[in-house]
């Protein structure tokens, strides 16, 4: 559950933020580029994660579990941090079409 609502709150300001750096006319592309980073940082994610749990840990034992487990949740808690650093310091931006719409209305308004 943790998993799912935090993703939830992740993905949905990445992809808010991906598509308001592009043009509209290069959403697709935008949009696909993001998606392809997303599923290659899991499959990488998994793959380091994974690799340093088996260099500390095993299954023969509870502890050796958890000798394992330990530095792959700290790194990956790392990585979720620096992350969340990397997001907070994004300028924020609004699409050229958002910025015209005062524009529009207020020309509309004026008529």
């Amino acid at each position: 559950m943790v998993s799912g609502i935090g993703m939830a709150m992740f993905w949905a300001p990445v992809a808010n933020v991906v598509l308001a750096a592009v043009r509209p006319e290069e959403e697709r592309q935008a949009s696909g580029a993001q998606n392809a980073l997303h599923e290659l940082g899991g499959v990488f994610g998994a793959a380091v994660l994974a690799s340093l749990w088996s260099h500390y840990g095993r299954y023969s034992t509870r502890q050796s579990f958890v000798n394992g487990m330990t530095p792959a949740l700290w790194l990956g808690a790392a990585i979720v941090f620096l992350g969340a650093v990397a997001a907070f310091l994004i300028p924020a931006r609004k699409r050229a079409a958002e910025a015209e719409v005062p524009e529009a209305v207020a020309l509309s308004e004026a008529a």
